[in-house]
């Protein structure tokens, strides 16, 4: 049996499911940019209410491309579409912004 961070709470539990998610909104409220890591369709569900989660409370969301394909909702959601090279030269200070030009579901 795995435990979570709380010893007590047993992963994969209703308490463990809730704690996870309350601890997630909290750092996403907290967080002042989100950069979200994106493979395309293969993407986790979860990792998409994220990104819209971060939209939704006015975040700025840097997408970074790591797949073959982009959902609409995601990439038009996001303040910057940038892929992982440039990711390292992304000027943070300034936060220019980017369209996704790729193929699109």
């Amino acid at each position: 049996m795995r435990k979570a961070k709380d010893e007590h709470v047993e992963i994969g539990s209703r308490q463990w499911s809730i704690e996870t998610f309350m601890d997630d909104i909290k750092h996403i409220k907290w967080a002042e940019i989100i950069v979200g890591i994106y493979h395309g369709n293969y993407s986790d569900s979860g990792t998409a209410w994220e990104l819209g989660y971060a939209y939704a409370t006015d975040k700025p969301v840097i997408l970074v491309h790591v797949g073959e394909n982009s959902n609409l909702m995601v990439h038009e959601g996001s303040h910057a579409n940038i892929t992982l090279a440039e990711l390292e030269d992304y000027d943070f200070d300034h936060l220019p912004s980017s369209f996704y030009m790729g193929e699109m579901l």
